[in-house]
């Protein structure tokens, strides 16, 4: 397995937090970063953690970046996680999606954006949780999602 996706954190005094995220996947990588309650990304962490079997209808997902004034719909994306299986055998589907922040002046399409499919197992999912979890408390500087080889 290869690392694909590598997040980090930068906290803020507020309780909220800076993810940075990192995806080199075969040809394609990109960078982004959204900011997060730091309790809500530990809590994600958890549940990627603990969830077994992931169930394709409800997929477990994350996104962050700019939210509409009623909070209910996301603008602007910038970091976009989904977590779902792929057949019976035990694959894991984690479809990322990043983009570059594109202020009120700019034209949306001026936005760069990357997006790609990893597939990895539950026992590498269960790890990554537990990272991004220890990521979000303060207790570790780095969580790596690596990819099956395939």
């Amino acid at each position: 397995m290869t690392a694909a996706l590598r997040l980090r954190i930068q906290h803020d005094t507020d309780g909220t937090a800076e993810l940075l995220v990192e995806l080199q996947h075969k040809s394609y990588s990109g960078t982004g970063s959204a900011w997060f309650d730091a309790r809500q990304l530990a809590e994600f962490g958890r549940r990627l953690a603990t969830t077994y079997p992931l169930q394709r209808e409800h997929p477990i997902e994350l996104s962050g970046g700019y939210w509409s004034r009623s909070g209910s719909t996301i603008d602007q994306l910038h970091v976009g996680f989904k977590f779902y299986p792929i057949g019976g055998t035990g694959t894991i589907g984690v479809h990322v999606q990043l983009a570059t922040d594109c202020r009120a002046d700019e034209r949306l399409e001026s936005q760069f954006k990357v997006a790609a499919e990893i597939k990895t197992n539950y026992e590498e999912l269960r790890r990554f949780g537990l990272a991004l979890s220890s990521l979000a408390e303060g207790s570790t500087s780095l969580a790596e999602l690596r990819a099956n080889e395939a």
